[in-house]
């Protein structure tokens, strides 16, 4: 890896404070592509990279009304990874009713009718 000097940091900040405006938090195509994000070097001896994807940057929560730990894939928000996820929301999602937490992915199949662990199965 290339070592960079601290101007590489310095640039990373003027593209965030320019990047992260109001506008351009809610729209993924304003965000630089991964081969336009700085190397930059914290520590002499050791060298970081910026991660390549966003997904660094931000993650997505979903809606978990039953708290069984699995989110309705349909009732999402994407927030910054700084953030812990807000009450009621999870990182996982798969959640086929959420208004059962007994229904989820893993749950254990009972012969009822119902698709008691997602996979679109009754049986």
């Amino acid at each position: 890896m290339k070592k960079t000097s601290k101007t590489g940091f310095a640039s990373f900040l003027l593209f965030m404070a320019i990047s992260c405006t109001k506008e351009n938090l809610n729209s993924p195509s304003n965000l630089a592509a991964p081969s336009q994000l700085p190397t930059l070097s914290l520590n002499p001896n050791v060298t970081y990279q910026t991660s390549p994807s966003v997904d660094s940057l931000y993650y997505t929560v979903y809606r978990d009304v039953d708290g069984d730990t699995w989110g309705n894939g349909s009732v999402s928000r994407t927030i910054p990874s700084s953030q812990p996820p807000p009450p009621g929301s999870v990182t996982r999602k798969g959640d086929c009713n959420d208004n059962n937490n007994a229904i989820h992915p893993g749950a254990p199949e009972v012969v009822n009718g119902v698709d008691d662990n997602c996979d679109g199965d009754t049986k």
